[in-house]
């Protein structure tokens, strides 16, 4: 049950620049954007309850809630820590291999990023029948924001990725009931 206004927030400009991290920024070898991307990965999937929480403005005095999304940050920010070290620890093996391995993470990110958004409807028999054909435009523009993040860098898949976000909402916002 969101809002306009949420659906403006999160779907056109939170989720756009927070996917992009996620599933776009470890295509080019960073210790730094790699961390980065598992600990919002984290965020992302296992706390998604904080990031609804955050942007419905629920109320701040329910101290369960701020719990979990203090909780939550806190474990990634830790996860983000835990990479770094891992990563600069072991440059040269994880470099040697992100580099041996780049067309199976650009197919994976566009994989896990397509099956992800199964999460935005219920998951019935019928929508996971009929997943193939809901996930594969997911798919599709998972791999052309891959192949703009790798050529022309991480900001321009970030704008590609609101713009295209900005106009299914708007029609969707316009259109439909």
């Amino acid at each position: 049950s969101y809002t306009t206004v949420d659906a403006i927030l999160l779907g056109i400009f939170l989720a756009p620049v927070a996917e992009e991290f996620i599933f776009r920024g470890p295509l080019v070898w960073s210790k730094k954007m790699i961390s980065l991307s598992f600990s919002l990965f984290f965020l992302h999937i296992f706390s998604n309850t904080s990031i609804n929480f955050i942007v419905s403005r629920c109320d701040w005095q329910n101290l369960e809630q701020v719990k979990v999304v203090i909780i939550n940050v806190v474990i990634s920010i830790l996860i983000y820590c835990v990479s770094f070290v891992c990563l600069s620890v072991f440059e040269h093996e994880f470099a040697g291999m992100h580099s041996r391995s780049k067309k199976f993470i650009f197919f994976l990110s566009s994989t896990i990023f397509a099956g992800l958004h199964l999460l935005n409807s219920d998951i019935t028999f019928y929508s996971l029948f009929l997943a193939p054909v809901f996930v594969l435009p997911f798919f599709l523009s998972g791999i052309f924001f891959s192949y703009v993040r790798i050529k022309y860098g991480l900001k321009y898949s970030i704008l590609l990725h609101i713009l295209s976000n900005g106009v299914v909402i708007t029609i969707s916002l316009c259109f439909l009931p």
